[in-house]
């Protein structure tokens, strides 16, 4: 069996293939047809042996259309993040969607090559994932 190794192609922001979605039971439960998985897990965690970061955390979402309410980390619940490719499209993450899955799931897989962020939504993405923790406090 293969090992894990600093090499891997994972990274913050990749979306996992259907066959990974499907074998890792990914499904989102209101829009299974639709589901999108990315990446949340910080690309130097990823590269780290599973003995000192054994888990890779995952935003379990779907295909939606554009909101202006949750597209730019507007909301630290949710985002509406675009996905760049042949063929582009938006995707909604909610944030109580996130999992941890051992890091050694991973290996018989690889991402999607055919959708990524880029460079600034891939920002928005960071920023989305740390405003959870970074805002107001509101009792």
């Amino acid at each position: 069996m293969a090992e894990w190794d600093r090499n891997t192609p994972w990274r913050q922001g990749n979306l996992l293939g259907t066959d990974a979605i499907e074998a890792l039971k990914l499904c989102h439960p209101g829009s299974q047809e639709k589901t999108l998985v990315v990446v949340a897990t910080h690309d130097c965690d990823l590269a780290q042996h599973p003995d000192a970061e054994p888990c890779i955390e995952v935003v379990v979402g779907w295909l939606t259309d554009k909101d202006g309410n949750y597209a730019h980390a507007k909301s630290a619940r949710r985002l509406h993040v675009e996905f760049s490719g042949e063929v582009p499209f938006w995707a909604e993450f909610d944030t109580t969607a996130k999992i941890s899955i051992a890091k050694t799931a991973f290996l018989p897989f690889v991402p999607r090559t055919d959708a990524h962020l880029t460079p600034e939504n891939h920002a928005t993405f960071q920023m989305w994932l740390a405003s959870r923790y970074r805002r107001s406090a509101f009792p």
